[in-house]
């Protein structure tokens, strides 16, 4: 978990910076990405130092965490590419 819990805090450091490109609802998607950070430290992080998990079960939290994040990135990508759209 912990490559993969850097890896996962790389990705929210890269989706950070795209919700800042965004002139409408920055502050609500960063909420989101704050979200997600705290269920990486919190939960994720703390859940698996504290309890005695399976790798299978490791896997599986790290992949919802995945998965969340890579659903919010593309909204978050079609939002500024719609943002572009309109300043065009």
């Amino acid at each position: 978990m912990r490559g993969n819990g850097f890896r996962l805090r790389v990705q929210l450091f890269r989706f950070g910076k795209l919700v800042a490109s965004l002139k409408k609802d920055q502050q609500i998607i960063a909420k989101d990405v704050e979200g997600l950070s705290k269920a990486i430290d919190n939960f994720a992080v703390a859940k698996v130092k504290r309890t005695l998990m399976k790798r299978d079960a490791i896997d599986a939290l790290y992949f919802d965490l995945v998965v969340k994040l890579n659903k919010q990135l593309k909204e978050v990508e079609q939002q500024v590419e719609q943002q572009r759209i309109e300043e065009e």
